[in-house]
C-alpha cells in the first residue's frame, strides 16, 4: 500500500511539472496589465533663451480603474539629466539630492502622479549660461510595482529635445 501511495505521488508530480510550464499565472497577467496601463509623459519647452528659467514636468498616468502602487529605492521619483552631443551638461536645477530610502507612490485609479522641476539654462554652478544649441532633457524612471522592491520592475527613459538660443 505504501508503494502505491508513493507511486501516485510521483505520477501526480510528474504530470504537474509539464502542465505548470504551460499555465499562465493570473498574477503574471495582472502585472503585465498594470505595467501596460501606465502612460509616462515628459514635457518641457522646445526653445529657451540662455539663462532663462523653465519648467520640466514628468507625469505617470494610470489608465486602470484601480490604484497602482509603485516602490522606488530612493526618495526621488526619477533621475533628471541634460545632455549635449551625448555628453552630460548639468543645467541649473538638475543637481538635487535623493535620500536612499524605500518610498511608495500611489497612482490613483484613472489619475496621475507627477513632479515639476524648475530648471535654468545655466551651468549647475549658476555662473555661466549653457552653450546655445540642441540639448536633450532626459528623465529616467525605475520602480517596482507593488508595495516592495521585489515586484515587477518598470523602467522608462523619456527624452525631450530642447533648443537653447543666445
Amino acid at each position: 500500500m505504501r508503494s502505491f501511495s508513493l507511486g501516485v505521488a510521483v505520477l501526480t508530480l510528474a504530470s504537474a511539472v509539464p502542465m505548470g510550464c504551460d499555465v499562465i499565472s493570473p498574477f503574471e497577467s495582472e502585472k503585465s496589465d498594470a505595467a501596460q496601463s501606465l502612460d509616462f509623459h515628459l514635457s518641457a519647452p522646445d526653445t529657451v533663451a540662455a539663462r532663462d528659467s523653465f519648467e520640466v514636468q514628468f507625469t505617470i498616468e494610470n489608465q486602470r480603474d484601480q490604484d497602482i502602487h509603485l516602490t522606488t529605492g530612493d526618495s526621488c521619483l526619477l533621475e533628471l539629466n541634460t545632455f549635449s552631443y551625448g555628453e552630460r551638461v548639468p543645467f541649473g536645477g538638475t543637481e538635487f539630492g535623493c535620500y536612499q530610502v524605500v518610498r511608495m507612490h500611489r497612482v490613483h485609479a484613472n489619475g496621475t502622479l507627477g513632479r515639476t522641476f524648475e530648471l535654468q539654462a545655466v551651468t549647475s554652478e549658476g555662473k555661466e549660461p549653457v552653450s546655445p544649441g540642441t540639448h536633450i532633457v532626459e528623465a529616467g524612471f525605475a520602480a517596482s510595482k507593488g508595495r516592495g522592491l521585489d515586484g515587477e520592475t518598470i523602467r522608462k527613459v523619456l527624452q525631450h529635445e530642447l533648443v537653447v538660443r543666445q
